[in-house]
């Protein structure tokens, strides 16, 4: 509805088909819908090519939602694009669900597929494939994510992925209880690597090894894989892998234990463009470190987060330039991320080391220098910044080649005892998603943060602890998109507590205003009827609620959806199980529906009960 009102497009009651024109081909859809006279807007005077490319940046859901049964046009553009990306991990409203359920969609135009038991969705891997059967995917499919709920699940998918006639892009994401044995994750190797002969990009994001039992497979067999992500990866697994690959171009390791690097084998890695360590889970020796790069001679990038170090050789950059210049001379994207601890350490001669021609000049690449004095901590690193989430620096002393220290990479910020001398002006956070407060000074105000932030963009925020009532008010007011917050209770009651009267009625107003809320109990033992009531009347149109720890009685979950009459989305996380007389897992739809009062019914609404959780979508 939002992409309608944007571009001017109305409903046309003389498109709207019944369901067997859902079914009909291109050719007589076009010959029907040919003889009605569509509803011109302005949108519809833009190319196709420029439409299809907005359809490169929506999920399928999204798309048809959007588009379905407008005109003739549009209908006949739905049925004939080919790159739908099909995302049931991002399902939270029923309504959406629905709306997938009775898809225009020929499945042979799905592109990307991504099956999840994210608890947060209305569905799961099960309910997608009773609607979709996987097979309906094997022809043209070239991307599969998945997260599946046990090591059963997982191994029921991966031994029909040698299948995909087409498939060349694997995500496998999984936060099992018990991890699979050995004999399973070879097996499961096997086939990613061996049998799927079309895959090109493949992603472990997984706390189990990928290379159990690695030793076992045949010296012939090789993968022609070229882009790899793992969760966690030491040296021996990354020599087996690039033995076992045709053509490993980039790889890029979450944490990387290469402490115990000896390199025995000394093998070439002779197609290695790119690698990405995010962190070195133990300390990395300088050394080690060059004599490991030094045979990846083909490097045109490299990126290095999250090493902690004693060293100073870490943050020599003659050291980094002569080694550079002699190993990896193709070098042309290098970013890194380094924390060194010396108390003595003299940041301009440290700084002064970045600033020869080589680095300024040759490879422009530019890199900070911010000191913590008193804790004797160094973090040095390149711009841009290159982690997408921040902890704000109080009281460092920042020294930097570059002429602005550039956080356009930043996506979550957090704020932890920051104060006004705290705020440094040449820092402006221009591309923030997320902001989090962690004790922020009274005296600071709107203006002042948001010349540093831009918080009018920002889409969430989280307040950790109490903050002042005239900067809250601030932010909900002049935000400019349709912000979700997270908030204490406590803290939430003691702001409005302190507020004058004036500001108290200001900031009710606002607090109507919000759809999404995350609100956390974390230091009241239970929840009473008086502060549900008081949620329902601060948040009147709240449209999706999250409520943390406290909930132990059932029957305030009749009283938050008879009292929010614009909820689509509840979950309720216990801090104890809420045992109850009047319900039980097969009879809890039928108590949602009578203690309701017509709100709910057969058909508009799902639900997910268990110890720990409670969730609820509303159609």
């Amino acid at each position: 509805m939002l992409l309608r009102q944007c571009f001017g497009i109305n409903d046309s009651n003389n498109d709207h088909e019944d369901e067997n024109t859902l079914n009909c081909n291109v050719y007589h859809l076009a010959r029907r819908l040919r003889r009605t006279k569509p509803n011109i807007s302005i949108f519809e005077f833009l190319p196709n090519e420029l439409i299809l490319n907005l359809f490169e940046y929506l999920y399928c859901d999204d798309i048809i939602y959007a588009f379905n049964n407008l005109n003739y046009r549009f209908q006949l553009l739905l049925y004939t694009y080919e790159y739908y990306h099909l995302n049931f991990d991002q399902i939270i409203m029923k309504s959406k669900f629905n709306l997938i359920e009775n898809l225009p969609l020929n499945i042979q135009h799905v592109k990307s597929l991504t099956l999840s038991n994210n608890v947060y969705s209305s569905t799961n891997i099960e309910q997608c494939l009773l609607k979709y059967p996987i097979e309906l995917f094997y022809i043209r499919l070239q991307s599969l994510s998945f997260i599946p709920r046990d090591t059963d699940q997982l191994l029921y998918l991966i031994l029909l992925l040698p299948n995909f006639q087409q498939l060349k892009y694997l995500l496998i994401s999984q936060k099992l209880c018990t991890n699979p044995s050995d004999n399973i994750i070879k097996q499961i190797r096997d086939i990613i690597l061996f049998e799927i002969k079309t895959l090109k990009y493949f992603t472990w994001d997984n706390e189990s090894s990928f290379f159990t039992r690695m030793n076992e497979a045949m010296p012939i067999e090789k993968s022609t894989i070229e882009y790899y992500e793992f969760r966690r990866m030491n040296i021996d697994e990354f020599e087996w892998l690039n033995f076992h690959t045709i053509n490993m171009k980039s790889i890029h390791i979450y944490a990387a234990f290469f402490y115990s690097y000896s390199y025995q084998q000394q093998q070439a890695f002779e197609t290695l463009t790119c690698m990405k360590i995010d962190e070195f889970r133990e300390p990395m020796n300088f050394q080690n470190l060059f004599k490991f790069l030094s045979f990846l001679t083909l490097l045109k990038q490299l990126e290095i987060k999250g090493l902690y170090c004693e060293e100073n050789m870490y943050t020599d950059g003659h050291r980094w330039e002569n080694f550079i210049q002699e190993y990896l001379p193709q070098l042309k994207i290098f970013k890194f991320f380094f924390t060194r601890w010396d108390r003595h350490i003299n940041i301009e001669v440290v700084i002064a080391s970045f600033m020869t021609n080589f680095w300024l000049i040759e490879k422009k690449w530019f890199v900070t220098c911010d000191h913590k004095v008193n804790e004797g901590i160094l973090y040095i690193y390149t711009v841009p910044y290159m982690k997408n989430k921040l902890k704000y620096l109080t009281s460092c002393q920042r020294i930097s080649t570059a002429k602005i220290n550039d956080t356009s990479n930043i996506r979550q910020l957090i704020l932890h005892e920051i104060k006004t001398k705290d705020i440094i002006l040449k820092d402006h956070f221009t591309n923030l998603q997320s902001l989090e407060i962690w004790k922020i000074s009274d005296d600071i105000t709107y203006d002042q943060l948001n010349r540093f932030l831009n918080i009018s963009s920002i889409k969430n925020i989280v307040f950790r602890s109490r903050i002042n009532s005239n900067l809250f008010y601030d932010i909900l007011k002049y935000n400019t998109t349709q912000i979700s917050i997270e908030i204490g209770y406590n803290n939430l009651i003691e702001m409005l507590r302190r507020a004058t009267s004036h500001n108290r009625r200001q900031i009710i107003v606002e607090l109507k205003k919000i759809k999404q809320l995350g609100i956390d109990f974390w230091c009241v033992k239970e929840l009473t009827e008086k502060q549900i009531r008081k949620i329902c009347y601060l948040f009147s149109n709240i449209e999706q609620l999250i409520i943390k720890r406290a909930f132990k009685s059932n029957e305030l979950i009749s009283l938050l959806i008879r009292k929010l009459k614009h909820l689509s989305f509840l979950s309720i996380n216990y801090s104890k199980f809420a045992a109850s007389t009047e319900t039980n897992n097969s009879d809890i739809r039928q108590w949602l529906i009578d203690q309701s009062r017509t709100k709910l019914n057969e058909n508009n609404f799902i639900c997910k009960w268990s110890e720990e959780q409670f969730d609820l979508w509303i159609d």
